[in-house]
């Protein structure tokens, strides 16, 4: 068993007991289509793809938000998610994309690159992406802002690390997740800014 599907199911025992209605929001694993992730004509790394093939998304998105507030997004729905952002930062060339596909993953690049894959998704028009970028934060997970871009320290080293701070978060009170408070409100999880 992979370090990523460890720590999935160690989650999930833990929303079974203390957010049931977060834990009733993940959809249970697809068939899987290769022909989805060639949509993004690049390679999965391996935790992204094996964290894809744990479930098929949530919903709706308030119940949904396993991730830092973030909805967990299907292949599918992270495809189509991780092309649009493609779409529309490229159209401004305001940034060398070559040169900052070159940089190791975690840095800053002002722009969507190509090794990044949505994995979640805000309301708000934002998500959380992990940068497949070489480096030694390669597989890092990191939040994405329609203003603000890629501008910020990554969330977690890896979807590993980000499902076990969550757990921790879920199972002990006032614990930090990239700047998040999960709290417990009527059987899910509601995210709250550590600051407020």
């Amino acid at each position: 068993m992979s370090s990523v599907e460890m720590a999935w199911l160690r989650l999930i025992d833990a929303l079974a007991s203390r957010a049931p209605g977060t834990r009733a929001a993940l959809r249970p694993p697809a068939p899987a289509d290769p022909a989805v992730a060639g949509r993004l004509d690049i390679e999965l790394n391996g935790e992204v793809s094996e964290w894809f093939g744990l479930h098929a998304g949530a919903a709706p998105f308030f119940d949904g938000q396993l991730l830092p507030f973030n909805t967990v997004l299907s292949l599918p729905d992270a495809v189509e998610a991780t092309r649009l952002s493609r779409s529309i930062w490229w159209r401004h060339e305001h940034v060398d994309r070559a040169a900052a596909e070159r940089q190791p993953a975690g840095t800053t690049a002002h722009t969507w690159l190509a090794s990044y894959v949505y994995i979640g998704q805000g309301g708000t028009g934002g998500g959380i992406f992990v940068d497949q970028r070489p480096g030694p934060l390669h597989g890092c997970v990191r939040f994405w802002d329609k203003v603000e871009a890629d501008n910020g320290r990554p969330v977690a080293a890896s979807i590993t690390d980000l499902l076990t701070a969550i757990r921790t978060a879920v199972t002990t009170d006032d614990t930090d997740v990239a700047g998040w408070t999960a709290l417990i409100d009527n059987d899910v999880i509601d995210w709250t800014p550590t600051s407020a």
